[in-house]
Formats: C-alpha cells, sequence, structure tokens
C-alpha cells in the first residue's frame, strides 16, 4: 500500500524572470522525489507562467499543473497566493508544499499561513541577476531593502497593493 504524501500540492514561486533565477527552483521541482516528500504519487503542481514555461519541454510526472492568471509580466507573491487559495477550496487542498527561493520563503510560507494552510516547504538559494527584468532580484541590496518595506506593510494593506497589481 502506497504511502500518502504529506502535502496535497506544490506551490512554486518564481523569483524574477530570468532563467539563472528561476533554474534552482524548477530543478528542485523536477529533480528530487525525495525534496518534495513523495513515496509513490506524481505530484500537482500550482505555479506561474515564468516556471512553467521553463517546465516546457522537460519530461515531467506531474499529475496536475495550474498556472495563476496574470494580465502582465509581473504577478505577486500574494496574487498567486489568493489565486492559489480559491483553487484549493474546490480542490480541498490543505496540506502545501512550497518551493521559493531563500530570500524570498519566508513570505511566501506566511501568506500562505494566512490563508489557512499548512506549510512545509523547501528553501532554494539563488543567487540575484543584474540584468532581470525585475528590479528587486538584481542585487541583494535592493532586494532586502524592497522585502523590509513588504514585510513592515500591515498585512491588510499588503494584500490590498498586491491584489490591486494583477
Amino acid at each position: 500500500m502506497a504511502e500518502e504524501p504529506i502535502f496535497d500540492v506544490v506551490v512554486v514561486f518564481a523569483y524574477g524572470e530570468s532563467e539563472r533565477l528561476n533554474r534552482p527552483l524548477v530543478d528542485a521541482l523536477i529533480g528530487s522525489d525525495e525534496l518534495l516528500g513523495l513515496i509513490s504519487t506524481s505530484p500537482i503542481v500550482f505555479t506561474q507562467k515564468t516556471i512553467y514555461n521553463f517546465l516546457r519541454g522537460w519530461k515531467t510526472d506531474f499529475r496536475e499543473i495550474h498556472i495563476a492568471k496574470q494580465a502582465s509580466q509581473h504577478i505577486s507573491s500574494y496574487a498567486i497566493v489568493s489565486q492559489f487559495t480559491e483553487l484549493a477550496k474546490q480542490k480541498n487542498w490543505q496540506r502545501v508544499r512550497i518551493i521559493a527561493a531563500k530570500q524570498h520563503f519566508w513570505r511566501c510560507q506566511r501568506d500562505l499561513k494566512k490563508s489557512g494552510f499548512v506549510v512545509v516547504g523547501s528553501r532554494i538559494i539563488v543567487g540575484y541577476n543584474p540584468s532581470d527584468s525585475q528590479f528587486w532580484v538584481r542585487n541583494a541590496f535592493v532586494w532586502w531593502i524592497w522585502e523590509a518595506l513588504l514585510r513592515l506593510l500591515p498585512f491588510a494593506l499588503y494584500k490590498k497593493i498586491s491584489l490591486r497589481a494583477v
């Protein structure tokens, strides 16, 4: 008898737009059953267009892949959580494995927990890319200034700002 995985779904958060920054996240998703905590089942994945575009062409064994809707090049982390929450209610998902860049992980985990999920995760070491289209992932100084501002916002204001960008 196959054991149940310790989660219902994997949520992968992109970090910037470039392959240089997102390849380690994709590798974590497709490269390690141990990392995902899988015993004998294929995962269900929820992610965004950036990660999905890097997955195309890879032979993957996912049961389902769900892609967040986004009207522009950028979608906020909380907008991803919000869309995921709506789908998770329909699918009765409660336990979430997240894959995120180490420096982005805390906020991704916080947002999912505040949305009512049980969260386990993988912090993936990802650097910075000076030529990325998203200025906040170009270097550590800019990232941590941006991240500190987002973390200091009252959560209700953070949600409102994040969802306005969708």
